[in-house]
């Protein structure tokens, strides 16, 4: 796991940004990755958060506040060996989420989803930011390569990347 020190994070004040870039490597089957806002340290999916959830190599996106959940219908069977980009856009009012899944260099998103609710809007739950891996196989086995992690606020974003 690759996390922040805190779990400061809601949404409705400022907009918020993640972006995770990795690989896939390994194999996908008995893997479960879970990436973006989130308070998830283990296996467990997370009682707050909106983020990817990526089962055996398919990727889902939910949202999630005190354990009670949205998960998008939409889903996206991932590759081994190819690198991806995950990005969550939150506006600063924090009704929307918005996921996109990039594969390779592309800059045509494979996914493209926004889940519509004011989950962690009130600034009562919070999350953190970052990934959670795991495998539940017996044999110790590499998961994945990242790349990158970045979060921050949109705006911020669209000034460094134009």
């Amino acid at each position: 796991r690759y996390q922040a020190s805190n779990s400061m994070d809601y949404f409705g004040a400022t907009s918020r940004k993640f972006r995770f870039q990795f690989t896939l490597v390994g194999a996908l089957s008995d893997r479960t990755i879970r990436a973006g806002f989130h308070n998830t340290f283990s296996v467990a999916d997370a009682a707050d958060g909106a983020y990817f959830e990526i089962v055996s190599g398919v990727a889902s996106v939910k949202t999630a506040e005190n354990g009670v959940r949205t998960t998008d219908a939409t889903t996206y069977a991932m590759a081994l060996d190819t690198a991806y980009t995950l990005d969550i856009d939150i506006p600063a009012g924090g009704g929307s989420k918005r996921f996109r899944i990039y594969a390779g260099t592309s800059t045509t998103a494979v996914l493209d989803v926004t889940i519509t609710d004011t989950r962690l809007t009130d600034g009562t739950r919070r999350t953190n930011v970052g990934i959670v891996a795991t495998m539940a196989g017996t044999t110790a086995s590499d998961i994945l390569i990242l790349h990158s992690l970045g979060v921050g606020t949109v705006e911020g974003f669209t000034r460094v990347m134009g």
